[in-house]
């Protein structure tokens, strides 16, 4: 179970830096379409694992 946690943690990570990027290049309209895809698949990789730890 720990990977399980652990991954769940570093997955966190990944979003909320993400989402610091996104703040970051919001006034270059160039990055956007990029920065909406990445969170398209930072969406699904959650969907795909609702890990709980124990």
């Amino acid at each position: 179970m720990s990977l399980l946690c652990r991954w769940k943690l570093e997955t966190r990570n990944l979003k909320l830096e993400t989402r610091n990027s996104k703040l970051e290049t919001r006034n270059s309209k160039l990055d956007v379409p990029i920065l909406n895809s990445q969170f398209s698949i930072l969406n699904f990789q959650f969907h795909l694992g609702p890990f709980n730890c124990v």
